[in-house]
């Protein structure tokens, strides 16, 4: 089994509101992503949770559609049929 993740762009509505992005490939490990989350705690200050995911192939914003059916969904048909 394979984890892949794709980081997409920002949605029209989210870039008219600011709303920041809050996922991202580490620089030197681009398979380890690092995801944060401001959590808005009903009783106390807003506060940061951050997270850290392993997958085995991560794709950013700016990857086509195409490269990623060559990489990963062609093979997945092939390995079916």
């Amino acid at each position: 089994m394979s984890t892949i993740a794709r980081i997409r762009s920002k949605l029209e509505d989210e870039l008219m509101t600011g709303f920041h992005c809050a996922i991202f490939p580490r620089q030197d490990e681009t398979q380890i992503l690092d995801l944060h989350d401001l959590y808005h705690h009903p009783t106390r200050r807003p506060f940061l949770k951050s997270y850290e995911y392993q997958v085995d192939k991560a794709f950013r914003s700016e990857t086509r559609t195409e490269q990623m059916h060559t990489e990963v969904v062609a093979p997945l048909v092939d390995f079916a049929q």
